[in-house]
């Protein structure tokens, strides 16, 4: 039985509503898009923050080593070929067994974590379960200093570290076989673009990277770019973008183009307290629907997406445009659990959580 002690910490619930200034943060509040955070990275838009909670690292941990590479065989001939004639059979009654072994070893690795609390400096660490807490089912750990900026992860196979400049942007992860990212700002801290290398020279002060998101006088996100590439079926390259609109302080309205053509009109309602109800978004006959709930702290509760985008029926087991995800927190703020629910209303996952100090 693992012996864990809850800690308390002082959460921020009083984020900035501008999140153009970018880090991760271990608190959640209430979410009030503002200026919507980038996709790719955490931020002080606890919707992100969960969003990036809700997807367990079992789809990762199917990455394994690559074993080294054999040597061809020549056409040199050898008196040791009869010996291994005579051992193919053997091999092959050895096989189930080498094939069990194989799996056992693997299970056992699963989670095996480098522990790095000697090595960094921090001031206490997210320990991340699936569904139940045990060490076979830690998922992996996060480090945060004390200011709650994330500043170390560490999973099955892998570790990435986060650095921050003196305005508590994040401008760089460094992780998985030295891939860096590095993310940009301009003069108002407002995160614009991100550069992908494994060069470790790389100066940032002169690379050339192309910007992403657009900001107004008011530092308000108006245009960001979500996805490019080449179409599967006829090989073209597109571009998605999306374009918000603004009453005063809160986004209204979001435009999503495919190209030129306009694929998702979404509308956003808040409630008394600024917090983020529902974000319609409808073309046509087609639809979806995030709707939010608040705790009394004004912190998520539920998120649930409905749509008749992609048809379900009978078969469909899982569909990632209709589930519901709720969420529990400690009495000092902190995520303690977070649920996925099917269509249906069954439970998919769940991701338990747990905190440490670092101990000295």
């Amino acid at each position: 039985m693992l012996n864990r002690k809850l800690i308390t910490f002082n959460s921020r619930t009083n984020h900035s509503r501008d999140v153009g200034a970018h880090s991760a943060k271990a608190d959640f509040c209430c979410y009030v898009p503002c200026t919507p955070a980038p996709k790719e990275m955490s931020s002080n838009d606890p919707l992100n923050q969960i969003t990036a909670l809700s997807c367990p690292s079992r789809e990762n941990q199917a990455r394994g080593k690559q074993s080294k590479p054999r040597g061809a065989p020549t056409g040199a001939k050898s008196n040791l070929a009869p010996i291994f004639l005579c051992l193919i059979p053997k091999m092959n009654r050895l096989k189930p067994f080498l094939l069990l072994l194989i799996i056992i070893s693997s299970c056992q690795s699963r989670n095996e974590f480098a522990d790095i609390s000697n090595q960094i400096d921090f001031a206490y660490k997210q320990l991340k379960y699936s569904d139940k807490v045990s060490e076979e089912n830690l998922e992996g750990i996060k480090y945060y200093s004390k200011d709650s900026l994330l500043i170390e992860t560490v999973g099955f196979e892998y570790r990435t570290k986060l650095i921050y400049d003196d305005n508590n942007n994040l401008i760089e992860t460094n992780g998985f076989r030295s891939q860096r990212k590095l993310l940009f700002y301009d003069k108002n801290n407002n995160f614009i673009g991100t550069y992908y290398t494994s060069d470790s020279i790389v100066d940032r002060d002169t690379i050339k990277f192309k910007q992403t998101r657009f900001y107004n006088s008011k530092n308000q996100l108006t245009r960001e770019h979500i996805h490019s590439g080449n179409n599967l079926v006829n090989g073209e390259y597109f571009e998605i973008w999306k374009k918000y609109e603004y009453l005063e302080n809160q986004i209204i309205k979001e435009i999503e183009t495919y190209n030129t053509d306009t694929i998702w009109i979404g509308k956003y309602t808040y409630d008394k307290n600024n917090n983020l109800l529902e974000i319609s978004r409808r073309l046509a006959d087609k639809y979806e629907i995030e709707i939010f709930s608040f705790n009394e702290l004004n912190k998520i509760k539920t998120r649930t997406i409905v749509s008749n985008e992609h048809k379900i029926d009978k078969h469909t087991s899982y569909s990632v445009n209709n589930n519901r995800t709720e969420y529990l927190y400690y009495e000092n703020g902190l995520i303690k659990e977070e649920t996925r629910f099917n269509h249906l209303g069954e439970e998919v996952w769940k991701n338990i959580y747990e905190y440490e100090p670092k101990k000295y």
